[in-house]
């Protein structure tokens, strides 16, 4: 029980820190093409 909430814990912050990074990444790609 205990372990599977650490997991679903673990996968949500790497989804958040994906979506983060995606965040971070697209204006510098913009910024890049233009």
């Amino acid at each position: 029980m205990l372990k599977a909430l650490m997991l679903k814990a673990l996968m949500l912050k790497a989804l958040m820190l994906k979506a983060s990074m995606r965040r971070a990444l697209v204006p510098g790609a913009l910024a890049i093409e233009s």
